[in-house]
């Protein structure tokens, strides 16, 4: 099979979108779900009107999710790697990645799975490590297919969510 190479620079907006949706995949449910029981747990016990606890929760679930774009974003402007183009090539028998800066080569049996996402390939190593690859990058659709295809002859299982 030819390699696919493509590249592109990091857009910052596009990656705090991609970042905050990583972090709030599962968290903003686990919080927002521990909020609500708290409420109704308070009502019971206190039987008070309940936008005396509501109102606090959700002013702190907005301070956060703007604190969290806030670092995110100043993540992206101290990570000055992710200002330059990147140039990835996918081959048969391994993953090249390069920068102005640097270079490396990656072993696919270095990544778990991939996730795809609206705009994005997420090619994880573990649950904290991942290349992230926007798929406008690909230029069309037959080139992600292809893309796809590579992924699952590499057996890396494909999530979409």
């Amino acid at each position: 099979m030819e390699p696919i190479a493509i590249e592109f620079t990091m857009n910052p907006d596009a990656y705090t979108r991609l970042m905050r949706r990583l972090a709030s995949r599962r968290h903003f449910w686990y919080i927002g779900i521990g909020m609500a029981i708290f409420l109704i747990i308070n009502r019971q016990i206190f039987k008070g009107p309940i936008y005396v606890w509501a109102l606090p929760m959700l002013v702190f679930g907005l301070v956060f999710y703007f604190l969290l774009t806030l670092v995110i974003k100043r993540t992206f402007k101290v990570s000055t790697q992710l200002h330059h183009p990147l140039r990835y090539v996918f081959s048969d028998a391994n993953i090249t990645v390069e920068s102005e800066q640097a270079g490396a080569g990656y072993e696919w049996s270095d990544f778990e799975w991939v996730r795809e996402l609206p705009g994005w390939f997420v090619l994880y190593q573990n649950k904290t490590v991942f290349n992230p690859v926007p798929k406008s990058a690909f230029g069309s659709e037959e080139k992600e297919e292809q893309f796809r295809k590579l992924l699952q002859s590499k057996g890396l299982p494909i999530i979409k969510k």
